[in-house]
């Protein structure tokens, strides 16, 4: 029966995620530091939907409902089974939610993206004409927390579950990034929790590097360990082949070699 050859990396990886798994004190502390994270990233990018677009949003409705599924999400991550299953369940709910209520929510956009422009722009002309009569205090709440609660499953899932660092980084960026291309102001706390999260997901990384970078001198080293052992099991000696060669002059080295073997 033929043996299947497992690589060097395989081998050591399987190691590492076998002794994690086996370390219940340094998988619950990595799950705080996660929770951590998460809190950072989520109340951040709340914080900027509050700065650039909660101009016509109810706080006392929107930051309630933006805790409250902050930690619906974040406690699904610690189930230990169905977990992503719950997570998935839930932001179908949430998307069914913006299809039913669509025309609030489209109005929300409007009302939300005419506060940008307007700020940008330094104009009272709105982008979108919005209808009188129309209530854009509860559309634009209604959009907000849908936003908030969709954001909150995306940084507890990545953070929590499946750390990634390029998806949330790139949405709580791309979130605040009308204020800082269009002059808007963003505070303070916002940018710094955003910035905290950012460096935070980044040094999870380095582990993982460090762990890559060891990989590739263990198997550098495995290398070079095979040749000699090779070489050692095949007897090779420091001898020529002008010593079975007629007509050629042995070298210094072969001369010596073979005076030792007399």
């Amino acid at each position: 029966m033929k043996k299947t050859h497992v690589p060097c990396s395989l081998k050591i990886e399987e190691e590492a995620v076998r002794y994690d798994l086996d370390n219940p004190t340094k998988r619950n502390t990595a799950k705080l530091l996660q929770l951590f994270l998460t809190a950072l990233g989520y109340f951040g990018s709340v914080l900027v939907i509050c700065d650039l677009y909660g101009t016509n949003i109810r706080k006392g409705i929107f930051l309630p409902l933006a805790v409250g599924g902050f930690l619906l999400a974040s406690l699904l991550q610690f189930l230990p089974k169905h977990s992503g299953k719950l997570t998935l369940g839930f932001v179908l709910v949430l998307l069914g939610m913006s299809a039913l209520f669509s025309k609030q929510v489209v109005l929300g956009f409007h009302a939300i993206f005419n506060v940008v422009y307007q700020t940008a722009h330094n104009t009272n002309i709105a982008y979108f004409q919005i209808a009188k009569g129309a209530n854009i205090t509860f559309a634009a709440t209604l959009t907000g927390t849908l936003v908030a609660e969709l954001l909150a499953f995306l940084f507890a899932f990545f953070t929590i579950r499946k750390p990634h660092f390029t998806l949330p980084t790139a949405v709580s960026f791309l979130l605040a990034e009308p204020g800082l291309y269009l002059g808007i102001p963003v505070s303070v706390p916002a940018m710094g929790l955003l910035l905290a999260y950012w460096g935070g997901m980044l040094a999870l990384r380095f582990p993982a590097l460090w762990g890559r970078e060891k990989i590739r001198c263990t198997q550098r080293t495995s290398a070079i360990g095979g040749s000699h052992s090779i070489a050692d099991s095949a007897g090779i000696r420091s001898s020529f082949p002008d010593r079975h060669m007629a007509g050629v002059q042995p070298s210094g080295i072969g001369q010596a070699a073979a005076a030792g073997d007399q």
